[in-house]
């Protein structure tokens, strides 16, 4: 479950009570777009969730949405063309992107390079460079306390780990450290060749 690794609560940022929240993602069972639906029944009532994609699941989530009392909180918008998107993205306070499985999860990249601050779950493929409490947030899969508590936590210093995820993107992605990666993996073929 979800352990914070700081609550700042009192700050000005963290109690701004309306969070705008954005999940990015095909609505299929494995991306679990129904934790971050759930999750919002735990968040201040002017917290809002909205949902790009599309996919087999919609009926489910809205459905859903309507069960638990969180329908005018959680907008689904359907699949909307990536350049719309990226430029939509810096409207938000954070991407939410609980999936059980998704083995790259580009769109936490893209947030990221966005400064926008991510709580991810650890099936999600680029949870890897999510630093906890520094960028972001893991959780656990299907936790959607755990993922409430982590925008929660998110919000109370936005900001400083917005900057901070565009930062490690800038750093991980640019052309230098890609062009290292490359050079690591041909010397290390070249190393695994000669023993042979």
């Amino acid at each position: 479950s979800y352990i914070p690794v700081s609550y700042h609560g009192d700050t000005t940022e963290g109690n701004k009570q309306d969070y705008s929240l954005v999940s990015i993602s095909r609505l299929i069972e494995t991306k679990d777009v129904q934790t971050a639906v759930k999750s919002m029944q735990y968040l201040p009532g002017k917290a809002s969730l909205d949902v790009y994609g599309d996919g087999p699941r919609l009926p489910r989530l809205q459905g859903l949405a309507e069960e638990i009392g969180v329908s005018d909180q959680v907008s689904f918008k359907g699949r909307v063309p990536n350049e719309e998107l990226l430029e939509r993205l810096p409207d938000y306070d954070a991407l939410v992107h609980p999936a059980s499985f998704d083995p790259i999860g580009f769109v936490v990249l893209e947030a990221m390079a966005n400064s926008l601050p991510v709580v991810v779950s650890e099936g999600a493929g680029s949870s890897g460079y999510v630093d906890q409490g520094g960028n972001g947030y893991v959780v656990e899969p299907g936790d959607a306390r755990g993922l409430a508590e982590g925008v929660k936590d998110v919000m109370a210093s936005k900001k400083d780990m917005g900057d901070r995820s565009r930062k490690l993107i800038e750093t991980e992605f640019s052309v230098e450290a890609s062009r290292k990666r490359l050079n690591n993996i041909i010397e290390r073929a070249k190393s695994n060749q000669h023993r042979s």
